[in-house]
């Protein structure tokens, strides 16, 4: 099954909030965060644009797993 994940990210020094996107081939959505965050963390883009940072442990903005199979 595929999956997007969405992941938040908060800028070092504004502190502006924004979402990594990772689609992953997964069986199940445990798995597909689990890859999602391996493949966010190895992401230049995460440290180059926006010289952002993931933010794991924010409650009222969690890790969104969405199941895009079909879509």
């Amino acid at each position: 099954m595929k999956y997007r994940v969405e992941i938040p990210t908060q800028h070092k020094e504004t502190g502006a909030k924004g979402w990594q996107c990772v689609v992953v081939d997964a069986t199940v959505t445990r798995e597909a965060r689990s890859l999602a965050l391996l493949e966010a963390g190895d992401l230049t883009a995460i440290r180059h644009r926006r010289d952002a940072v993931l933010v794991l442990n924010d409650p009222a903005r969690p890790i969104n797993v969405i199941d895009v199979t079909l879509g």
